[in-house]
């Protein structure tokens, strides 16, 4: 035989029932909202974590500072093998910088055709990392997780640009603390980054993925390549001794 709960019984029951939900409605809500900075931090965490599937990329960039507006094609081989090859203006074009580690050290490359000047230098790894002073990745996440670092999150369709889903992270360690990132909806590659030296409205640099201006439509066409087997040889082609600079990609390459 049944117990039956006199109607007092459920009256209380019912108010701590509702006690509860609305307890935890603030916590339910912050994992339900797309832009509640717990699902911000989420988000970012997935994006940043799908970049260690890039092996090799090919990106042709625009980037923009106080120095003007420069063209280049990047070249990237994991784990941390750089190129850039300067595209425009036509007073720079042909000039290549590269970076590779090479054991403890890091190899700097850097070719200027029009002046005929080539510079090779190995770094140490300890004295690169100090004299950019950039924080390390693992620096990074970690004080994301402690909220020292704070993240907002406008989805794509927002009113930052209805193209990119865009994370604007303040707070950060090193020579550019705030970075605002766009990234592409449905494949999380980067679409563009803008670094701020301090937290005023203009950027000190921004680096964005070109279009293709002579595609059918140039809205929809990004000139990224990812994971198209690059070998260490094709990042780093060098002319024929004597020389031992860096010789210029093929077209396309």
């Amino acid at each position: 035989m049944g117990y039956d709960w006199p109607v007092n019984g459920w009256v209380v029951a019912a108010v701590l029932l509702l006690g509860g939900v609305l307890a935890l409605a603030p916590t339910v809500w912050s994992w339900l909202d797309p832009a509640s900075p717990a699902r911000t931090v989420e988000r970012l965490f997935v994006v940043l974590s799908s970049w260690n599937g890039i092996r090799d990329l090919v990106a042709h960039v625009v980037l923009r500072g106080v120095e003007g507006e420069t063209a280049a094609r990047v070249t990237f081989l994991a784990p941390a093998n750089l190129r850039l090859d300067v595209l425009a203006p036509e007073s720079l074009a042909g000039t290549v910088f590269a970076l590779r580690p090479v054991g403890e050290e890091w190899l700097f490359v850097h070719y200027r055709p029009g002046m005929d000047l080539g510079i090779e230098a190995r770094i140490a790894a300890q004295e690169l990392t100090e004299s950019l002073h950039l924080p390390a990745l693992a620096e990074v996440e970690e004080a994301l997780r402690r909220g020292e670092v704070q993240v907002s999150y406008v989805p794509a369709g927002g009113l930052a640009d209805p193209t990119f889903d865009e994370y604007d992270l303040g707070g950060l360690p090193g020579p550019f603390p705030r970075i605002v990132l766009r990234v592409d909806p449905p494949t999380f590659l980067p679409r563009g980054v803008a670094l701020y030296a301090d937290l005023a409205e203009t950027p000190t640099l921004t680096i964005e993925v070109a279009r293709d201006s002579g595609a059918a439509d140039p809205t929809g066409e990004w000139l990224m390549e990812v994971n198209t087997d690059l070998e260490l040889r094709d990042v780093f082609r060098l002319d024929p001794l004597p020389h031992r600079w860096l010789a210029p990609l093929p077209p396309g390459g």
